[in-house]
């Protein structure tokens, strides 16, 4: 226990300096943006010792600062305490190109470098105070590729309430994406704040696909007027519509059409030593995981046959996420794979046939073939080796020859060891007496041939397949008494018929079959177990029981 108590001090103390380890990251709202439009960037601090205001002077060669903001988060993380702090800076580009926001030193720890995109100033005319800007990217697309959305509301003044559209259309899904993104920008040499918000689409046929224009109405705080009472004067706005051309799926394989921008496929948990024993299952993962698909659109994850080994799959684990641009969908699914013969053993190679959005080309994602090596499960323990004495043996048999020192350790063991065979002694005479007192005669004990009998009769009488199972194995132990599941029973089988029989009860209990013929299961063993080779039966009858129930 002492030494328990130290390993365990021992890792609460290298697990302290990790629980109060900072972290340091930088990011902004939007990696694009056009000049006179501002972007914020973000820099968190958890748990940084001595963590003071970066130094943003160094960002004034490349942008202006329009304002900066501080706020401090207290919480509680594992118990203990967790401080976060963020640094919020609005920039306003000052010139278009690729701009690098370099690294800052926060606590002694460095940020990643950050690359923003700054286009040209917009050439769009000024529509009034309020206007709204629909987009779409791209315009010409494949049926089910995601279509990415952009709605941009346009506002000059104190918006006091308002209703944004959101897109639509009878022949597309459209969900949106992220949270809406704030700004200021510049259109016509007019200041104006933005709400920006995002929106995947994904056409269901080919052809033309018009969306109508998007519409805002809301309540505008009258200038001048901040009474109470002011209940502002009502704006309104709308976008232009959007013309989209989809195109019709080309031709590609007999699997699931698959557009995305990326897509990878997955097998995981494998033995690491490429080693298996025949009835012990191990579980590998399948993952297909699709940026610009929805998990709705990839195809359940399935494993192909394996010539000597039994498959039970898990239910599949789906998710879609989003990063406010990409839909990313991913299906994961769980098998246990049971060898049934020793030897080599090939999983084959698994092929996933999608179309890349990116290169406009139809590409396949695979999973190669890995051979393992099965060993043959145990059949039993062996009697050890004789082996001859040890030294140490040697010198115990001398030690225990020689007379020894009586003390009064020795006199109190002695003691004891009287007691208990006294004990022993008038137990035995108890139960001696007993059984020659007992009326009804000892009932025999079943033999090996009365238990095999049973256990047939058993099996056959089953109504389910829970206990088709139970007493098949019971009847295979009454044989064999070191099988220890279904799985080592077809190792130790040879007929066709009692291997799939097996195999379509596991596939039923374990739910990948909905129905099973018990008839055709209790009819391939109506001829016996048909074992593959003879092992002997081990001599495991107990001994008569001390008190043996009248």
């Amino acid at each position: 226990m002492k030494r328990f108590a130290y390993v365990l001090l021992a890792l609460l103390m290298l697990a302290a300096p990790l629980a109060h380890a900072g972290s340091v990251r930088a990011f902004l709202d939007r990696n694009q943006a056009a000049l006179g439009e501002t972007v914020t960037l973000n820099i968190e601090a958890t748990d940084a010792k001595n963590a003071s205001a970066p130094d943003f002077d160094v960002l004034l060669p490349d942008f202006v600062i329009v304002g900066r903001n501080m706020q401090q988060n207290i919480g509680l993380v594992n118990g203990q305490r967790s401080l976060t702090q963020i640094w919020a800076v609005a920039l306003q580009p000052r010139r278009a190109g690729r701009v690098t926001i370099p690294a800052f030193d926060v606590g002694g720890q460095q940020t990643a470098p950050i690359t923003l995109e700054v286009s040209p100033p917009s050439q769009a005319a000024a529509h009034g105070e309020v206007f709204v800007e629909y987009t779409a990217a791209p315009t010409h697309a494949q049926v089910g590729q995601q279509v990415l959305l952009t709605v941009r509301l346009f506002y000059a003044g104190n918006l006091m309430q308002g209703q944004l559209d959101a897109p639509g259309s009878a022949a597309a899904d459209v969900r949106k994406l992220g949270d809406d993104i704030q700004y200021q920008a510049q259109r016509g040499g007019r200041d104006y704040r933005v709400i920006e918000r995002h929106y995947a689409l994904f056409a269901r046929k080919a052809g033309a696909l018009s969306l109508p224009p998007i519409g805002f109405s809301g309540q505008m705080q009258q200038a001048g007027n901040r009474g109470f009472f002011n209940l502002g004067r009502a704006v309104s706005a709308e976008s232009n519509p959007l013309d989209l051309l989809i195109d019709a799926i080309p031709a590609h394989g007999a699997g699931d059409w698959l557009p995305a921008h990326a897509l990878d496929l997955a097998l995981t948990g494998l033995p690491a030593d490429g080693k298996a024993v025949v009835g012990q299952p191990f579980t590998v993962t399948l993952r297909i995981t699709a940026k610009g698909l929805p998990y709705e659109a990839l195809p359940e994850p399935a494993l192909p046959a394996i010539d000597g080994a039994t498959i039970y799959p898990d239910k599949p684990v789906d998710l879609t996420r989003n990063d406010g641009e990409w839909v990313t969908g991913s299906r994961e699914r769980k098998f246990a794979i049971v060898p049934t013969r020793p030897g080599a053993l090939t999983l084959p190679s698994i092929n996933l046939e999608w179309w890349n959005t990116a290169t406009g080309k139809l590409e396949t994602a695979t999973v190669p073939a890995t051979t393992l090596m099965v060993d043959a499960a145990a059949g039993g323990v062996s009697p050890p080796e004789p082996t001859t004495p040890s030294a140490a043996t040697a010198v115990a048999s001398k030690a225990a020859a020689a007379p020894a020192p009586v003390t009064d350790v020795a006199r109190a063991w002695r003691l004891a060891a009287l007691l208990l065979l006294a004990l022993w002694i008038t137990t035995l005479l108890a139960w001696l007496w007993r059984t020659r007192r007992a009326r009804a005669p000892r009932p025999a004990t079943p033999t090996a041939a009365a238990v095999e009998t049973n256990g047939r009769r058993a099996f056959r009488e089953s109504g389910n397949a829970v206990s088709l199972a139970r007493h098949l194995l019971a009847w295979a132990r009454s044989e064999r008494p070191q099988i220890q599941n279904l799985g080592e029973l077809a190792a130790e089988l040879q007929a066709p018929a009692q291997l799939e029989a097996i195999a379509a009860l596991e596939r039923h209990r374990f739910g990948t079959a909905s129905e099973l013929d018990l008839e055709s299961v209790i009819a391939a063993f109506k001829s016996g177990l048909a074992w593959r080779k003879s092992t002997p039966v081990k001599d495991d009858a107990p001994l008569p029981p001390l008190y043996p129930q009248r």
